[in-house]
């Protein structure tokens, strides 16, 4: 039950079969004393570690990520807007009033419906399947393991009323995502740093590459096009694609395969033919999508003009 009870995530109310569960936790603090500076740091980011190694991280080297599963979504022709809904303390592990305390000051403790090893009636290994009853929770029951306590706690009034949180969210066309969004109202990075303002042309969305592992060279260039318009640099992003959905990652910065600015001086591009996703059955590799953008930020609108060719 390790952090289950602590935060829970899901996503889409109109077909519930699709509702899927994911947390992330992730350091935050402010990067300058202002009101208007952002909570949140580059490097330990739900995107990255998550959680910075510290006195408050039992992990020691971070904690991974877990994320909510949206695969079931079909997003193929058009975006899907659903309601992204997050729960803290759905469980009540954390005791939101006043410990209840035995006449020796010692922390009371109560049992509750769930088990350390847990299944549900369709034996889905590893998964917590039990929701704790005195909340008033429908769900099946755990079986096996041992019973799981939590401390004894005098709740506040309505304690649960803040602890719910919902917001409309778009799920992008495959191969788009926050790269592909514009870079009006993001902070970070700019340049070929930057995560926000590329494109993904579809005839460059699920190109092949021969054997996965393997090094892959293309010969990169601004066309004729670009230098009329007199757009001397262009960003040239390679990216993983998704075997599953046929379409490229729109991964950022720090996990592209080659992030190469272009002039119009041929240019070699290296990067390693993407290989077999651990124990992943669909995602064999051997598949990559490039994206393009403007060098300069402000010109993200601007139309890119690229030329390649696989050596």
């Amino acid at each position: 039950y390790h952090f289950y009870h602590y935060g829970k995530y899901t996503y889409g109310r109109k077909q519930q079969s699709m509702k899927k569960r994911g947390f992330c936790l992730a350091s935050v603090y402010r990067v300058a004393n202002a009101e208007w500076s952002p909570l949140g740091q580059d490097h330990y980011t739900c995107l990255n570690q998550g959680i910075s190694a510290g006195w408050g991280d039992t992990y020691n080297d971070a904690l991974v990520c877990q994320w909510i599963d949206v695969s079931n979504y079909d997003t193929s022709v058009k975006p899907i807007t659903d309601t992204l809904t997050t729960d803290d303390n759905p469980d009540s592990f954390l005791c939101e009033g006043k410990p209840v305390l035995a006449k020796t000051g010692d922390q009371i403790w109560i049992k509750t419906n769930f088990t350390t090893t847990c299944c549900s009636s369709q034996k889905t290994e590893g998964q917590c399947c039990s929701y704790d009853k005195e909340n008033g929770a429908n769900g099946t029951e755990c079986c096996n393991g041992l019973p799981v306590y939590k401390r004894k706690c005098q709740y506040f009034d309505n304690y649960r009323q803040d602890n719910i949180l919902k917001k409309e969210f778009t799920l992008g066309l495959d191969g788009n995502g926050q790269i592909t969004d514009s870079c009006q109202y993001r902070s970070g990075s700019w340049s070929e740093l930057r995560d926000c303002g590329f494109r993904l042309k579809r005839k460059w969305n699920y190109l092949s590459c021969v054997s996965p592992g393997d090094q892959v060279t293309l010969n990169v260039s601004l066309s004729s096009e670009a230098l009329r318009k007199q757009q001397q640099y262009q960003i040239f992003r390679v990216c993983e694609s998704s075997v599953q959905y046929k379409a490229g990652v729109a991964c950022f910065y720090n996990n592209s395969l080659a992030n190469v600015i272009v002039t119009d001086e041929w240019k070699l591009v290296k990067f390693q033919c993407p290989t077999k996703r651990a124990d992943s059955q669909i995602e064999i590799g051997g598949h990559y999508s490039i994206y393009v953008a403007p060098y300069f930020e402000e010109d993200e609108h601007n139309a890119t003009f690229i030329q390649w060719n696989e050596i």
